[in-house]
């Protein structure tokens, strides 16, 4: 697998910068989230909470001027300062964050601090305040999967989270996002968006090899001796290929996220992405398949069968994508587990990818949003629950007695 010879995790000398933000921010930044309410406004000790923050925002400048080469930490500081100066009792509104942070180049340190929501996090929903030490990472791609995207690339980061607060550290959140940033208006372009891949090791053993060993037979199981390196490795070709193809077609991902805020919008278009992301890794040769086979247990697997998460876009997305393949017979239940048809799977998610493309031709949103209830809902299940929903019958309520999710993966 070529992801893996070439992946490079440039951690550095990041242990010290590490000691320090752990020492100086992350305590101060658990303070004041406790003073939170879900729109990020203080609803606690207000003399508290303007401590905590002044602590933060201390922890931050000294992070700066002991290590120059951090990036991250003006936005942050610009954003708290005006925040605390309109009071905190008010809605946090981090333009400079959101507008102007960016995410750290391959083996760059960065900072962010800001209101965040953490989507997939077993922590408190809402905006509350985050920080995060990250070192940038590169992904690396094969030559026929690099030659698939043609001219085509990317436009998210990908990182490693050096240190980290509670959104980050509890549940499974592993994405950065400017949209999830805390401000007055939703924009209208991504300005950044960030993958923690070396989350997805822990994730992975945490959750998908466990539930795979419950559920699948085990001629379909992906392999699960990879070193944890191996895995985030893996991960970071996978979302690069993922996201390249979230731009790709008459709605981009990166300037059209508003209407990326409805949900049957937002699952047509990460099934879209993951869809043309597993017939790229297919068809560029068997190591890479081998990878997009992981990838696409790991959307079915994880988050859908979490309690914690089961309810989010993400979750929505794996049942979706289990009931459209259930439906076609590229998925069955044979002696007490589930098998998979990995050629009829291919066939499947071609079709259903063209004709999300097909919807994407349609210039204006509430016509698109109507085709799209009409012609996609039904067939991806995209309303979870209900008593027409293979996946809680065939998975939940068969196979999953046994399963339990908890601790901090």
């Amino acid at each position: 697998m070529a992801q893996i010879d070439e992946f490079r995790a440039a951690r550095q000398s990041g242990g010290d910068v590490a000691h320090a933000f752990n020492r100086r921010v992350l305590p101060h930044v658990a303070r004041f989230r406790r003073l939170q309410a879900p729109d990020g406004g203080v609803v606690g000790d207000p003399d508290a909470a303007r401590r905590a923050l002044d602590a933060v925002a201390a922890g931050l400048r000294d992070v700066a001027h002991r290590f120059p080469g951090v990036r991250g930490t003006g936005e942050a500081l610009t954003d708290l300062s005006a925040w605390r100066d309109a009071g905190l009792d008010r809605s946090p509104d981090f333009q400079a964050t959101q507008r102007h942070w960016t995410p750290p180049a391959p083996g760059e340190p960065a900072v962010f601090a800001a209101p965040v929501r953490t989507p997939n996090s077993a922590g408190p929903r809402g905006y509350h305040l985050e920080a995060l030490l990250l070192e940038g990472i590169a992904p690396r791609l094969s030559p026929p999967l690099a030659a698939a995207l043609g001219s085509h690339r990317w436009t998210c980061g990908f990182a490693s989270a050096l240190a980290a607060s509670e959104g980050y550290t509890r549940g499974q959140c592993a994405v950065l996002f400017a949209e999830n940033v805390a401000t007055a208006t939703i924009p209208a372009r991504q300005s950044f968006a960030v993958f923690l891949v070396d989350r997805f090791p822990r994730l992975y053993a945490g959750h998908t090899a466990r539930v795979c060993d419950r559920l699948v037979h085990p001629s379909d199981r992906p392999v699960t001796h990879l070193a944890s390196g191996d895995l985030a490795a893996l991960r970071c070709a996978w979302l690069a290929v993922h996201d390249t193809f979230h731009n790709v077609g008459d709605r981009p991902h990166r300037v059209n996220l508003r209407s990326k805020t409805r949900t049957l919008d937002a699952i047509a278009d990460e099934v879209k992405a993951d869809s043309a992301a597993f017939l790229a890794f297919r068809r560029a040769g068997a190591g890479d398949e081998a990878v997009a086979r992981v990838m696409l247990l790991d959307r079915l697997l994880r988050l859908a069968l979490d309690p914690r998460t089961r309810t989010g876009v993400d979750a929505r997305v794996g049942r979706a994508f289990f009931n459209v393949l259930w439906r076609e017979e590229a998925i069955r239940a044979r002696g007490g587990a589930l098998r998979f048809d990995w050629a009829r799977i291919a066939a499947v998610l071609e079709d259903v990818h063209a004709s999300i493309v097909e919807l994407e031709s349609f210039a204006d949103d509430v016509v698109y949003s109507r085709q799209l209830g009409r012609i996609a809902g039904h067939r991806l299940s995209v309303v979870p629950f209900s008593a027409d929903d293979p996946f809680a019958t065939v998975v939940e309520r068969r196979f999953l007695e046994s399963i339990e999710f908890g601790g901090t993966a």
